[in-house]
This record gives C-alpha cells, sequence and structure tokens, in this order.
C-alpha cells in the first residue's frame, strides 16, 4: 500500500488517498473480489462514535505524514501483522487474543457501521457486498430487531398517510 502520487503509485497494489476537504480516506486496490477494476474503498470520520478508531482521523494523520509513493506500511508482512495483533490485544487483557485474526477488523467495521445507526445499504456499500456474506459480520438479534422496529415504523406511516 502506498500513498498517492509519485512514481511507485502506478505499480502499487493498493493505493490510499486522503481527502481532507471532503473528510474521505479512500483506498484504491488494484484487484478485489475478482473484479476488473478493482475497488474503491472510502471511508468517512466517525470521531463521534469512536475518535480512537476514527480512519479520517487517526490513519489520515499517518498517511498525511508520508511523502507520496510511500510504502505505508513497509516491511510488515500478514504473518507479522497477525502476530502483532495478537500480542497486542494480549497486552490490553483482550480474553482469547490469540483466536483473534486479521479478518476480525473487517468484521469490526461492517458491525461499527450497524452500531452507529448506518443504513443497510451503507453497509453493503462500504465493504462492496453483493451477497448475504456480510451477514456473519454483523449482530443478528439487533439487525432482527432493527428491521422489526422499522417495519413497524413504516406501517405506522403508511396508515398515517391514509388519514
Amino acid at each position: 500500500m502506498v500513498v498517492a502520487g509519485g512514481d511507485s503509485q502506478a505499480v502499487a497494489k493498493s493505493v490510499v488517498t486522503m481527502d481532507w476537504s471532503k473528510g474521505q480516506l479512500v483506498l484504491q486496490l488494484s484487484r478485489r473480489k475478482n473484479k476488473a477494476s478493482g475497488s474503491r474503498l472510502v471511508r468517512t470520520c466517525w470521531c463521534s462514535e469512536c475518535p480512537h478508531t476514527c480512519p479520517v482521523h487517526v490513519l489520515g494523520k499517518f498517511v498525511s505524514a508520508k511523502a507520496p509513493g510511500s510504502a505505508l506500511f513497509a516491511g510488515i508482512t500478514a504473518t507479522s501483522a497477525l502476530v502483532e495483533l495478537r500480542r497486542l490485544l494480549a497486552i490490553m487483557g483482550v480474553d482469547e487474543a490469540v483466536l483473534y485474526r486479521t479478518h476480525d477488523l473487517r468484521r469490526g467495521h461492517a458491525l461499527d457501521l450497524q452500531c452507529s445507526g448506518a443504513p443497510l445499504y451503507q453497509i453493503l456499500e462500504a465493504g462492496e457486498w453483493s451477497s448475504p456474506a456480510f451477514l456473519k459480520y454483523l449482530d443478528m438479534n439487533r439487525l432482527d430487531t432493527e428491521l422489526v422496529v422499522q417495519a413497524h415504523l413504516d406501517e405506522s406511516d403508511d396508515s398515517d398517510a391514509c388519514d
């Protein structure tokens, strides 16, 4: 992953851009999910929910401090990232830290969106999901409750419109 700009961007597998004017962190992946054009993942500020994990204000500052074209995580492999994740979770006292995977960060984002009240279409767009696979990342009890409440609200709105 490289910072947008510079010569290395042309051959990079992924390019990250911080667009402060729009308050967006954008990750362009050259390949993902068998899509010929790759993927463009956009993250916006969620400081109101959790300023410690806000992609714009935490990762955005990190990205902005790097030179265009520079590698963001040089020397970090998938294995070393997994080892470090588990080590840090253990230091934090997280139960069963050795069971966590880096893929759990993806689940965390979907759940964060759900807990912040994001509509289903926004969760689907964030992960570029077009199948029910995303459901394994969500709190199903909460989703069920939210859908029942929404159905009752919709029903209530419909009856008001006919009065």
